[in-house]
């Protein structure tokens, strides 16, 4: 599979999984319990800069993986994503849920996922994979360039852990759903 890359080293792969792959991500939406979401802000109010614009930073969420260690019966459902992604460590897996804006608005804040200590992990690589179509976007810094990639299904963004990322609200009325994975 070869991906598109834009500025340096952010590559976006389209239709990444197979469509059965796809399909069985159609649990995210069910609406009898049998996925779990949870409720969390997206950066921690600690981390919130008076000068910073306003954002969203409610969504659901469900962790898969954290710490280097499974933490949800749904792992299975990311391993199709992990293998061809070759991990070789997996330091998170986490499932955002996001619900439509009236207009589009900032997820949060830029951001690295993983830091130790206050210092950015230059090892670690970050994918970001849509499983459904939406029309929010995936906001990247990559050195004093910024990159606004448009989300479509069955998609996998794959960035260093040291470009800072930020995601944008959807509009069209559906969720969004984002896999988030801290590899090695």
């Amino acid at each position: 599979m070869i991906p598109n890359i834009i500025g340096k080293n952010i590559k976006i792969y389209e239709n990444f999984l197979t469509s059965l792959q796809v399909k069985e991500f159609d649990v995210l939406q069910s609406e009898d319990g049998t996925f779990p979401w949870f409720y969390s802000k997206i950066i921690s109010e600690d981390d919130i800069k008076e000068t910073d614009k306003e954002f969203i930073n409610d969504q659901f969420v469900h962790t898969i993986y954290n710490n280097f260690s499974q933490q949800s019966h749904f792992f299975n459902l990311c391993r199709p994503i992990l293998d061809k992604l070759d991990a070789k460590a997996v330091w998170r897996i986490k499932i955002n849920l996001t619900l439509p804006t009236k207009e589009p608005m900032p997820l949060g804040t830029y951001h690295n996922d993983l830091t130790w200590s206050g210092k950015v992990n230059d090892d670690a690589k970050i994918a970001i994979y849509y499983p459904a179509e939406n029309n929010g976007k995936l906001l990247v810094k990559e050195d004093e360039e910024e990159h606004t990639i448009e989300n479509s299904g069955n998609q996998l963004i794959q960035i260093p852990n040291t470009y800072e990322h930020l995601g944008i609200s959807n509009t069209d009325g559906n969720n969004r759903y984002a896999v988030n994975i801290v590899y090695f």
